[in-house]
């Protein structure tokens, strides 16, 4: 199965850091599709990867918004340490 650029995802929900944040290697600004949500966190797709970020680090919309980023590169878990 081909991967599906983000210009024509299909994602309901977008999300993007509020701000920089150490341990995570997504891009202050670049949004990604939101592939899940739930109440503490959500999985987004970066560079064809899942990468699982606590809510609190994200701003979600429901609509594609108008500015498109790209995720960074090597993107990984944003959770904190348990």
């Amino acid at each position: 199965m081909a991967a599906v650029p983000l210009e024509t995802s299909s994602a309901e929900r977008w999300a993007r850091l509020r701000e920089d944040v150490q341990r995570c290697q997504l891009r202050r600004g670049a949004w990604y599709p939101v592939l899940s949500l739930a109440t503490d966190e959500a999985v987004l797709e970066v560079r064809r990867k899942t990468a699982i970020v606590p809510l609190a680090y994200l701003e979600v919309v429901r609509s594609r918004p108008k500015a498109s980023g790209c995720g960074a590169q090597g993107a990984t878990d944003c959770s904190p340490s348990r």
